[in-house]
C-alpha cells in the first residue's frame, strides 16, 4: 500500500474473547475494513475491504481481499499468498483489487485490476487487466523452483526505468538468478522500454 512511515491513520480494533477463536473487526482509517474470525485450525478467515468496497461475507476459509488501492506491491502480495498456502501463516483465499499502480519487479503498471484465487491447494491463478498488462499467470504451490511460473499474456507494456523506480530495480537485481523460479511466458503483444516487439 506504500503508506509513508510518517503518515498516520486511525486504527480501531475489536477482538472477541478468547482471541484464539473469536471475531475480529479492524478499521484503518478509510483505507481498510477487515472483519473475520480466528480459528485455531484454519487461522484467520474473513474479508478485507479497501476503499469503498461494500462489506461481504466470505463463503470459504481464508482471507478474501477486495476493493481499490492507490498502489500495491504485487510481488510482496504473491509471496504472502504462497507462503500462507501450506497451513502456516496468513491464508489468502482470493483477491480482487483495482490498483492505481501495480508494482512488479520495480516497474509500475497503471490502473490494473488484479484477481487471484487458490485452486485446489495446488496453485495460485492470477488475472491481470489493465492498459499495460493483460493476461493470466499460474504459480504452483509445490516445487516452484522446478515447475516455475507460467504466464499467457495478451499484452505487456514493460516501462523504462524511471528515477523513482531505480532504487527498487537495484534491490530486485541483487537477487541471485538461481534463486528465481523459471518463467514460462508467451506474450501476444509486447512493448519493451518503448520498443514494439510484437509477439514473444
Amino acid at each position: 500500500m506504500r503508506k509513508a512511515a510518517s503518515g498516520r491513520l486511525p486504527l480501531d480494533i475489536s477482538l472477541e474473547l478468547p482471541t484464539t477463536h473469536g471475531a475480529v473487526d479492524l478499521r484503518l482509517g478509510s483505507l481498510l475494513h477487515l472483519t473475520g474470525r480466528h480459528d485455531p485450525n484454519d487461522g484467520l478467515s474473513g474479508i478485507a475491504s479497501f476503499g469503498d468496497e461494500p462489506d461481504a461475507t466470505p463463503l470459504e476459509r481464508g482471507l478474501h481481499i477486495a476493493g481499490q488501492v492507490p498502489s500495491i506491491d504485487g510481488g510482496a502480495w504473491i509471496g504472502v499468498a504462497v507462503s500462507g498456502s501450506g497451513g502456516s501463516g496468513l491464508h489468502i483465499a482470493s483477491v480482487d483489487l483495482l490498483a492505481g499502480e501495480l508494482d512488479l519487479l520495480g516497474r509500475p503498471f497503471r490502473e490494473t485490476r488484479v484477481r487471484m484465487n487458490q485452486v485446489n491447494g495446488e496453485r495460485i491463478d492470477l488475472d491481470f487487466a489493465g492498459p499495460m498488462l493483460q493476461g493470466q499467470v499460474q504459480v504452483p504451490l509445490a516445487q516452484l523452483a522446478v515447475r516455475g511460473i507460467t504466464g499467457h499474456l495478451q499484452k505487456l507494456v514493460w516501462p523504462s526505468a524511471s528515477a523513482n523506480a531505480e532504487a527498487a530495480s537495484e534491490e530486485t537485481s541483487t537477487a541471485l538468478p538461481q534463486a528465481l523460479p523459471p518463467l514460462h511466458l508467451d506474450i501476444a503483444d509486447l512493448d519493451f522500454a518503448d520498443a514494439k516487439l510484437g509477439e514473444a
